[in-house]
């Protein structure tokens, strides 16, 4: 009897071990006390880390500057770290003028030293490079009209040149002839022979050439050279004239060693009326005009 007694006390001593089991994924309280409060101080560091200020620099001086661009470098990754290397560049040496060059020149001192810090002192990262955006985001519609506005101008220079060519092609040369021929004791000398009409409707009273020597079997001209001829009376529309030109013995219409089967051909590049006056000329549109309009149509997608 006693013994089955004791052994009733033995088991109301385990019952309320009963009441939690250790069966299935149910943890005993002080366990998931443990776990909540371990819980609660790993989001106190998290929350409290991210409430953390971003790094700022400091550029009250050299030193403080130097120690905080490194401060804030820290922070960034390495992809974020050459965005703010390069926003820095920008900030620092956006709209540096003339005179702070000639400054640096001739002192050896850069004021670009003083802008850094101007530009950079209490900024974040962030802000060093949302600035930058902004000012090359400025500097990138700033040159996009300019662009613009270069592309319209040379468009306009392509038309006029375009009318002067067909002018132009009005002054015919009828005949053209280069010759050498001795002069008293002087030797050889170079002479341009052409004969012209005047169909422009203009008043000429100078004409300016491009004459070019070459011969059939030779791909490279032996001589390519402008010159131009001052009309002693003008020459009117509708009139002809025959002129015989003395050329520079010493420039290469004179020097240039010439065979018997060289021919010459003129082009007309400019007319000039009475006064100087530039009445129509094919220099308006070079090409290097040319060559710059094609690249900027390009570039900017027109």
């Amino acid at each position: 009897m006693a013994s089955r007694v004791a052994e009733s006390d033995r088991d109301h001593l385990r019952a309320p071990q009963g009441l939690y089991p250790r069966t299935g994924n149910v943890v005993p309280p002080e366990e998931s006390l443990n776990f909540k409060n371990a819980l609660i101080v790993i989001l106190a560091v998290f929350l409290y880390s991210g409430c953390q200020p971003p790094p700022r620099i400091d550029a009250s001086s050299e030193e403080s500057m130097a120690a905080s661009l490194e401060q804030v470098r820290a922070a960034l990754s390495e992809e974020e770290r050459a965005k703010f290397d390069e926003s820095v560049n920008v900030l620092t040496f956006n709209e540096l003028d003339v005179r702070e060059s000639l400054i640096r020149t001739l002192t050896g001192r850069s004021p670009a030293g003083d802008r850094k810090k101007n530009v950079l002192h209490g900024k974040t990262a962030n802000e060093v490079i949302d600035e930058a955006d902004r000012i090359l985001e400025e500097r990138r519609k700033k040159e996009r009209e300019q662009a613009l506005g270069e592309i319209a101008e040379l468009r306009e220079k392509k038309d006029r040149s375009r009318e002067a060519r067909a002018q132009l092609k009005k002054f015919k040369v009828l005949r053209s002839r280069f010759y050498k021929e001795r002069v008293g004791f002087l030797g050889p000398q170079p002479f341009v022979e052409l004969s012209v009409s005047n169909e422009t409707g203009q008043v000429v009273s100078r004409a300016h050439f491009i004459g070019t020597l070459s011969s059939a079997n030779r791909s490279i001209p032996w001589l390519k050279e402008r010159f131009s001829y001052r009309i002693e009376d003008n020459l009117n529309p509708g009139q002809e004239g025959t002129w015989v030109i003395p050329m520079n013995p010493f420039s290469p219409w004179g020097t240039t060693d010439l065979p018997d089967d060289a021919v010459l051909t003129l082009d007309v590049d400019e007319l000039e009326g009475p006064g100087a006056q530039t009445l129509y000329s094919r220099r308006g549109f070079t090409e290097a005009d040319a060559r710059r309009l094609e690249r900027l149509r390009e570039k900017y997608d027109l």
